[in-house]
């Protein structure tokens, strides 16, 4: 290979663009960042439905919780399966022709919940609309090559936050559409979401240009995935399973000899999944850091409101309100969320994404310490949920500008892969969360259902030190080195021009 060619001239553009990419009007990257962003809206939407749901449908399918819990988990399962493959194929043969892909599963998997008369065929529904999940890497990469550099960082922004405008108008609307129309009726809308961001993607995303057309290490890429799969799948079973249990050790082991196994293969092959110098690179470790940190502290926000809102107030944290109250209040901080994700693009295209990470992870840990350690009157948690919101919206999306950011200019050519990587990572930290959360409530949980205030104490404070957390590492980002394409050494990738 060529010595990499290093540019001694000052990198002064977040998102440089790369060779033939495309620049288009205001109104043009408005269609192409609706039509890119429309499956997470889609898929965000069926969640939002799904949680208000959820109950009536146990009821009607008659099926126990451990299998309607699936309904939420299967999706996310199948998109750990094909994400890093769909991102590294779309950057080999074409990011807009597996997008494409990816929407026709998601219409198949609604238009079989649109039908679905038994709890089998609809997990297999839903478990197919989860690839929905696996399109933000091409998404990303379809608007870091087709939108014009200035706009990249706020249409970035407008993508994630994209996931928040689709589970506010599931949990409202889905919600709404219940009380008179059977459950599976309400698919209807996911199936046409899915089949508007098809059609919007084929007219108004251009075609792929300079691919690599790389063969796909098949050998490297299932053993990552299985490592990513069998860990989450541990991590999502551990409360049912257990600790010490034979399945969750089985699956940790499992998911430990394929992580092995993939770092043994991608030494030895000439055209790895993600060649392990990419790893290495800060720029890029970094930003899968923050996607992961942000990912734990956002689980335990999000699921521990609910929780606050209807505990008694005679229980010394809590107003005991009810679940409409609770639903106007979630919907609120989601509002907040969706404002906050382009906003953060604005500030990201002024003082850099480091900065602007820095500004999002800090709102939301000042927020998570008034919630757990300020009394505040009932009214004041509508401030305190906007910063709530505001900060996380900000933080995933500056996030995410961050992780299209660095790949970008250290390996164009892996945009999507690197960018699938972090979707990935995402998950994991889902599930982090998730587990933790659900283990220290349900040994907390007092016999009359009530949670005691340390309780609410120690859960809010770990989403603090998470979002305090990612807000250090934010402020370590470095950005490297461009080059023409090639992969710059270690000690050159890691030497920062300009602090973000």
């Amino acid at each position: 290979m060529p010595a990499p060619i290093r540019s001694n001239a000052p990198v002064t553009d977040s998102h440089p663009s790369p060779t033939g990419a495309s620049t288009r009007g205001p109104t043009g990257t408005f269609f192409l960042v609706l039509a890119v962003s429309m499956s997470m809206i889609q898929y965000a939407f069926m969640l939002g439905f799904l949680n208000v749901g959820i109950v009536q449908i146990q009821g009607e399918l008659k099926a126990g919780i451990e299998f309607t819990s699936w309904l939420f988990l299967g999706g996310q399962m199948f998109s750990v399966l094909i994400s890093l493959v769909a991102g590294r194929l779309g950057d080999s043969y074409g990011r807009k022709r597996v997008l494409v892909i990816l929407y026709s599963l998601s219409v198949i998997g609604s238009l079989l919940a649109l039908i679905a008369g038994g709890p089998w065929l609809l997990l297999i529904a839903l478990t197919l609309q989860g690839a929905a999940l696996a399109t933000p890497s091409l998404a990303s990469a379809i608007i870091q090559q087709q939108v014009a550099p200035k706009h990249v960082p706020v249409a970035i922004g407008w993508q994630y936050g994209s996931q928040s405008i689709g589970s506010l108008t599931g949990a409202l609307l889905g919600g709404f559409l219940l009380v008179n129309l059977p459950f599976q009726t309400v698919f209807a809308i996911p199936a046409a979401l899915a089949a508007a961001g098809l059609i919007l993607t084929l007219v108004f995303a251009k075609k792929d240009e300079n691919l690599t057309r790389q063969p796909l290490d098949w050998k490297s890429s299932s053993l990552l995935t299985i490592g990513f799969f069998t860990f989450i799948l541990a991590l999502s079973e551990v409360n049912v399973w257990g600790v010490s249990s034979l399945s969750f050790v089985g699956c940790i082991a499992l998911s430990i000899a394929a992580f092995i196994g993939f770092v043994v293969s991608s030494r030895r092959s000439a055209n790895p999944l993600i060649p392990l110098a990419v790893l290495k690179s800060r720029s890029v470790w970094m930003s899968l850091l923050l996607v992961t940190l942000f990912s734990v502290a956002t689980i335990f926000d999000y699921y521990m409101l609910p929780y606050f809102l209807a505990n008694p107030a005679e229980s010394g944290r809590g107003f005991g309100w009810t679940s409409d109250a609770i639903g106007v209040v979630v919907a609120f901080t989601g509002i907040f969320a969706v404002l906050g994700a382009p906003l953060s693009g604005v500030v990201t295209r002024l003082i850099g994404s480091g900065k602007s990470m820095a500004i999002g992870f800090g709102i939301a840990a000042a927020s998570q310490l008034v919630m757990g350690w300020v009394p505040f009157p009932a009214e004041f948690i509508y401030v305190i949920q906007a910063a709530a919101g505001l900060g996380a919206g900000w933080a995933f999306a500056s996030v995410m500008n961050a992780v299209v950011e660095g790949a970008t200019i250290n390996v164009p050519a892996l945009l999507a892969t690197i960018v699938s990587l972090s979707v990935v990572m995402q998950t994991v930290g889902n599930s982090v969360g998730i587990a933790t959360t659900a283990a220290i409530v349900s040994g907390s949980t007092r016999p009359d259902g009530v949670l005691p205030p340390s309780t609410f104490i120690i859960l809010f404070s770990i989403a603090a030190v998470f979002y305090g957390a990612g807000l250090v590492v934010a402020l370590l980002v470095r950005r490297a080195r461009a080059t023409s394409g090639e992969l710059l050494p270690e000690s050159e990738v890691d030497a920062p021009v300009i602090k973000l």
